[in-house]
C-alpha cells in the first residue's frame, strides 16, 4: 500500500477547512486531522500564552497519523497555518511520503471571510503577510523538492485541482 499524507497549510480564513469539507463529501476513504480541532480539545488556546499548546497539539497530529497508518489507512490529510519553521518541524517527524498544498486567496476576500467569522483578531494585518508569503511561495527549496509543494489560489474555491 502506498501511504501518503496531504498537508494542506495557509492562512487562518483561507479556506483550509472548507477545502476538507469538499474533499470529505466526494471520498469517504479519507482521514481528516485538523491541528485546530485537537488544540480545541484540550483548552481555549491564547496565542499569547499558548504556543506550548500548540506545539503538543502538533506532536499529537503526528502520533495520530503514524498510528492511523499502521492500522493501514493510506490516505490522510492534516491541515493548520503551518507557517514554514513549524512545518520544517512537523515534516522532520514523519517517515512517509508526504505532499504540501499551501493555500492562498485575495487579500480584500480574505478579510472579508475572516470578518464574517466574529472572532477575536488581534490584527488582520499579520494573517494578510502570512497569505502574501504563502503567494510568494514561501517554502524553502528543500521542502519544494520532488514535486510535493504546490501552491493553490482558493479565491474562488480550488478544490478540483487538489491531488490527494
Amino acid at each position: 500500500m502506498n501511504e501518503c499524507l496531504t498537508i494542506i497549510r495557509g492562512a487562518s480564513g483561507v479556506g483550509k477547512t472548507t477545502l476538507i469539507r469538499d474533499l470529505l463529501r466526494d471520498s469517504r476513504q479519507i482521514v481528516c486531522i485538523d491541528v485546530d480541532t485537537i488544540r480545541c480539545m484540550f483548552s481555549t488556546m491564547d496565542w499569547e500564552k499558548g504556543y506550548k499548546e500548540y506545539v503538543n497539539a502538533l506532536k499529537i497530529a503526528i502520533s495520530m497519523i503514524n498510528k492511523l497508518f499502521s492500522l493501514g489507512y493510506s490516505s490522510i490529510i492534516v491541515s493548520d497555518t503551518f507557517r514554514p519553521e513549524q512545518l520544517n518541524d512537523f515534516i522532520s517527524e514523519l517517515t512517509i511520503q508526504y505532499r504540501i498544498h499551501s493555500l492562498y486567496c485575495d487579500n480584500d476576500i480574505l478579510i472579508k471571510r475572516l470578518k464574517k467569522r466574529n472572532l477575536p483578531y488581534k490584527s488582520f494585518d499579520e494573517i494578510v503577510e502570512f497569505n502574501d508569503k504563502i503567494k510568494n511561495h514561501d517554502l524553502p527549496e528543500n521542502m519544494e523538492t520532488d514535486g510535493v509543494a504546490t501552491y493553490i489560489d482558493v479565491t474562488n474555491g480550488g478544490s478540483g485541482c487538489l491531488v490527494i
